[in-house]
């Protein structure tokens, strides 16, 4: 599995973000930047960023079997070493289940349930991962 990134204004992040809308059917607004992991260049999964603001990042992924420890620790290498993010957050449907267990698994904690946040009755729980846990995967810079 090799990496590639890009943003919503170059041609690898919007490939990358069709990828993403493809295969989840979810809307993604800008800006964003994108990080794919390829085989040969045949997608197997992309994560995407929103809602940077020098603190914090939101994470958006799609890739079954693709968040690998190699592509944790990239991931969090770009989030908390080279943005210098102290939270990273994601929130899942409280009906995706892998999702949930997937982020649990990584050690993200519960910060709050957004009702109504994907869909009339679909609600939304937002989690978050701090700088200081990653520890456990990356060598943090101070």
């Amino acid at each position: 599995m090799k990496f590639v990134s890009g943003n919503s204004e170059d041609d690898i992040g919007k490939w990358l973000a069709n990828f993403y809308k493809e295969n989840t059917g979810l809307k993604l607004y800008m800006p964003y930047s994108a990080i794919g992991a390829h085989d040969n260049f045949n997608l197997i999964g992309v994560a995407i960023f929103t809602d940077y603001n020098g603190s914090n990042i939101e994470l958006h992924g799609y890739g079954p079997g693709c968040f690998t420890r190699k592509s944790i620790k990239y991931l969090f290498n770009y989030v908390f070493n080279e943005l210098g993010c102290n939270i990273l957050r994601a929130r899942p449907s409280i009906k995706n289940k892998k999702a949930i267990r997937m982020l649990c698994k990584l050690g993200f904690k519960i910060e709050c349930k957004l009702d109504d946040y994907i869909d009339k009755n679909e609600d939304a729980i937002m989690y978050k991962y701090k700088r200081s846990w990653a520890k456990r995967w990356i060598n943090v810079s101070t």
